[in-house]
């Protein structure tokens, strides 16, 4: 059986996610800044991604970091989410390169100010 999440965008495309299949996904960094220079950085992206597959919620095909984005082969497994796992990761990431800024009061934490009434003070990678 082929388990298929059938969503609708604000553009009214069909977007079809399936667990039987790998996908493919591109993170990019707030305005392309080349935050991701820094190998500690980049450390923390394979750190999460090894976790989430140990805990068994994805199977990790492939990954490509560059300096301000990175791209993603993966696959959910088992009864886990395409959304939560990416929100948790994402998430995840994000804060710990903050945390590694703010601890050494990087000049980089001004240009990841933004000014959003959704979201909080500072983002890193989106």
């Amino acid at each position: 059986m082929r388990v298929v999440k059938r969503i609708v965008d604000n553009s009214m495309n069909e977007i079809v996610y399936s667990k039987e299949h790998p996908e493919f996904l591109t993170v990019t960094c707030l305005e392309w800044k080349h935050i991701l220079m820094e190998d500690r950085f980049k450390d923390i992206i394979m750190e999460s991604l090894s976790f989430l597959s140990k805990a068994k919620r994805v199977c990790v095909y492939g990954f490509v970091i560059m300096s301000n984005h990175f791209h993603l082969i993966w696959q959910m497994r088992g009864d886990n989410k395409r959304d939560a796992v990416q929100r948790d990761f994402l998430k995840y990431t994000g804060q710990q390169v903050l945390k590694h800024l703010r601890n050494e009061q990087s000049i980089l934490l001004s240009e990841l100010m933004v000014n959003a009434k959704d979201r909080p003070a500072f983002v890193g990678v989106a």
